[in-house]
């Protein structure tokens, strides 16, 4: 599946309120969702006020991936790709695919305004992610929305980006 869209501007910044946002696409429902038996492979952008970027300005606009498995303790990210810097208005696409035979995920996010990307293969079936389906066909998905990335600390509030409109949005099932 693959989208594209304009990196999202944070317009709340300068009132420490530690918003976070997060566009991205993704497979599967991930756990909990709907009593889905499968997990979630995602890749995005997010905006996090509370942390700096390298250049040492706030927020940080970041990519990263994230597998989230059927069972809550076997999830890996998100996990920035800090290979390419996303700005505000930023032309980002992305493309994500898991091929069942050999259990491999695959993500691809461009920023196209800057020529930038990263690309990460992995094979789900190692480690600790192997403990379930991460992909079971039962979604795709084009989100733009609120994360909560601590499962033990309040929900934080969603950045004030406007909107975000998505295009060139794209599945293909194939079916052997």
């Amino acid at each position: 599946m693959q989208g594209d869209f304009y990196q999202p501007t944070d317009n709340q910044l300068g009132r420490a309120s530690n918003a976070e946002e997060s566009s991205w696409i993704g497979l599967g429902a991930g756990y909990g969702y709907q009593n889905s038996n499968g997990g979630l492979i995602q890749a995005g952008t997010a905006i996090n006020e509370s942390i700096q970027a390298p250049d040492g300005t706030y927020p940080l606009y970041a990519s990263f991936v994230e597998l989230l498995n059927n069972t809550k303790n076997s999830n890996f990210g998100p996990d920035y790709l800090g290979k390419f810097t996303v700005n505000p208005g930023d032309h980002i696409h992305i493309h994500v695919s898991y091929n069942q035979s050999d259990t491999t995920a695959d993500f691809y996010i461009a920023n196209d305004t800057t020529g930038q990307y990263g690309v990460l293969n992995w094979d789900i079936a190692l480690g600790i992610l192997a403990y379930g389906p991460y992909y079971d066909g039962s979604t795709a998905e084009w989100i733009d929305e609120q994360p909560n990335w601590s499962s033990n600390g309040p929900t934080v509030p969603l950045a004030d980006l406007g909107g975000n409109s998505w295009f060139n949005a794209q599945k293909v099932q194939n079916v052997s």
